[in-house]
This record gives structure tokens, sequence and C-alpha cells, in this order.
């Protein structure tokens, strides 16, 4: 029996806040950029292959530096992949990063959109970020973002 699509989607919530979670503590015994476990080699096999999921947890482990070099560019480069695909995790990683300028260049428009297009599909914490951002936006700016969004439109793997 195959689950539910809201099921389904609810799970994959859970499960790329909980490997945000995961990624973002110390490592066990301190040890800086500590291995996250024998799976990375999957997970970026599986990331190279397209996956969205896969490519969201690479970015976070890239972000976090556990079991590879910490490189917010890096991070910032799977999670475009992944949030291109529609994952709601990477569109809002990607949106703070873009409306920080880590990693990325800082583009508060862009931010929105991201933001706006997690907030779409259930993410509460890219609600209140994207309020957050639009006080420190220009009616110009905000009307791009809406323009942005508006004509966005996932990719495929």
């Amino acid at each position: 029996m195959k689950p539910a699509p809201k099921a389904k989607k609810a799970w994959r919530r859970l499960a790329g806040g909980a490997l945000l979670i995961f990624a973002l503590l110390p490592p066990p015994g301190g040890a800086a950029g500590a291995a996250p476990g024998p799976y990375l080699g999957e997970v970026r096999k599986a990331a190279e292959g397209g996956d969205a999921s896969a490519q969201f947890s690479l970015g976070v482990l890239h972000l976090a530096g556990r079991g590879v070099p910490k490189d917010e560019g890096e991070a910032a480069r799977w999670f475009q992949l992944s949030a291109e695909q529609g994952y709601p995790f990477a569109q809002s990683v990607l949106g703070d990063l873009h409306a920080e300028g880590r990693g990325v260049p800082r583009d508060l428009p862009l931010a929105h959109m991201w933001l706006a297009l997690a907030e779409d599909q259930g993410m509460e914490a890219a609600r209140s970020n994207r309020r957050a951002l639009e006080r420190r936006m220009t009616p110009a700016q905000l009307a791009e973002a809406r323009r942005l969004a508006r004509e966005w439109r996932p990719r495929k793997k």
C-alpha cells in the first residue's frame, strides 16, 4: 500500500527538519567536522542523481561542515538544486541564505520568493522569516518578489 500524498509530504517535512537539527548539533565528542555516518556516499550519489531530499541533506551537511568541508557556497548550490524541484525545506533555507547573503549574493526579492514558496507548502518558519524580511524591503522589491513567485515553476530532476 502506497502512502497518501499528504502523509508522504508531512513525513518528508519531518525528516528534513530532523536532519537539519541533527546536522547543526555539535558532533559527539566535540570533533569538528565529524562524519555524519556511513550513509554519506549514498546521500551524495542520490543528490547527484537529482533526488531533491538528498540534495537538501547534502546542503545541510555542507552548511554545518559535517563529514564534508563547511562551505556556504556549496551548501547553497545543493539547496538551489533541491529548491528548484519544489522541496520546501530547501526553499526556506535558500530564502534565508539570500536574505543574509550567505553563500549567495544578497537578493531580497529572490529571498522573499523562496520563503513564500516554502510557506505555501506549510513551512511556518518561512512565514515568519518572510514577514520579517518584508519590513526591510521597498515596495518595488516586494512587487518584484511577488512577480517571481507567480512565475516560478518547479524543475524536474
